[in-house]
């Protein structure tokens, strides 16, 4: 038998094609874990005369996805148990209710609620392991008046009460700088300075020597490499482990976040004394916006600082050298394509915050010849 557990909306740009992409689906299966030993915790609490909970406790709890809604991405999470219910099936009941109370509560500013047993704080760790920047989880239960509103912020407050690092999903862009294949472990250098130690499944291993080979030969002037997986972070947010490798790729030497990532550590005077230094924000939203539009057609730039902050991009097409002079704070670009062997030139404007900018840019620097 089947029964309506919770409809949660998930909001983001991932889910707004109503689809659940798949390394979402262990974000439910640690939900449900989650569940289930709150509703333990609930159920020994009330009955003090025993020291664990009746045989087949669980079997009354098990969570399906049954559909995908629309409205963003609404997954259906049905309660699947055998014949009637048992007497104690109240419990996970409640226990989704406490669970929501928490995260209600820290995103209030109050503390988790007294009742909600803090060894189990850290089951958030793995609840929303791969929500990213800007994607979030909603849903009211039936006699509340208020949201449960989840997202990487609210995941860290309820994990920091019960420990002092949380995981989070992230890429991590650097120089592969040390591994040892007898036991499957390496160290990242990332763009930002710090080393992170990390250990690698077996199908990753010929990815992992092909990055450390890549350093050996030309150190930090090599590609870097992108680890994907998730990170420890620190109460101050900085990376302290990889804690699960789950993809290696080496990246193209042009690739704009990486590049982006190293312009963020320019200080003020860069340029001789002069020079001000790009925005760690405005090379976000930059890095953002590129990695949002479909960029697939328009060629990697060279990229450079300008004096003013900015950015500028820059390409060769044949006999034309094109750029764009990129305003971080408004992503507006002044494009410039020059003929070197003619002289002929053009100019023109595009605002890099929208979808159409990107395709007017594509269609400046990858169609030079009807430039004119």
């Amino acid at each position: 038998m089947q029964q309506d557990f919770l409809r949660p909306r998930l909001i983001g740009g991932r889910f707004e094609e109503h689809s659940l992409p798949l390394d979402v689906l262990k974000d439910w299966a640690a939900f449900e874990e989650l569940v289930v030993e709150v509703a333990k915790d609930l159920y020994l609490r009330e009955n003090l005369d025993r020291k664990r909970v009746p045989r087949g406790f669980t079997d009354d709890f098990s969570l399906r996805l049954t559909a995908i809604e629309p409205g963003s991405t609404i997954p259906v999470l049905k309660r699947h148990f055998a014949g009637a219910m048992l007497p104690f099936a109240d419990h996970f009941t409640r226990a989704l209710a406490l669970v929501q109370a928490a995260i209600i509560a820290v995103n209030t500013g109050h503390a988790v609620p007294e009742d909600f047993p803090r060894e189990y704080l850290g089951y958030f760790n793995r609840f929303g392991s791969s929500l990213r920047e800007g994607e979030r989880i909603e849903w009211t239960l039936p006699g509340s008046d208020q949201a449960a509103v989840y997202d990487r912020a609210t995941r860290k407050r309820l994990v920091l009460t019960g420990a002092k690092s949380y995981q989070a999903a992230a890429d991590m862009r650097g120089w592969i700088t040390e591994v040892n294949a007898e036991k499957n472990t390496y160290t990242i250098k990332l763009i930002s300075g710090p080393k992170l130690s990390g250990s690698y499944p077996g199908e990753l291993a010929n990815r992992v020597i092909e990055a450390l080979r890549e350093f050996q030969r030309d150190k930090f002037q090599s590609c870097k490499a992108l680890v994907r997986g998730l990170a420890d972070f620190d109460l101050n947010d900085q990376p302290v482990k990889v804690a699960e490798t789950q993809h290696i790729e080496l990246l193209d030497p042009n690739d704009v976040v990486a590049r982006c990532e190293e312009l963020a550590q320019l200080k003020d005077g860069w340029l001789d004394g002069d020079g001000k230094a790009p925005t760690k924000e405005g090379l976000a939203a930059f890095t953002r916006a590129w990695d949002g539009a479909s960029t697939d057609a328009l060629p990697l730039p060279y990229l450079y600082p300008t004096p003013e902050g900015g950015l500028q991009m820059e390409w060769r097409q044949g006999d034309w050298e094109i750029s764009a002079e990129v305003e971080l704070e408004q992503l507006h670009a002044e494009l410039l394509a020059v003929n070197v062997t003619t002289r002929i030139s053009q100019d023109g404007e595009a605002d890099l915050s929208k979808t159409e900018g990107w395709e007017l840019l594509a269609s400046f620097v990858t169609r030079p010849e009807f430039i004119a």
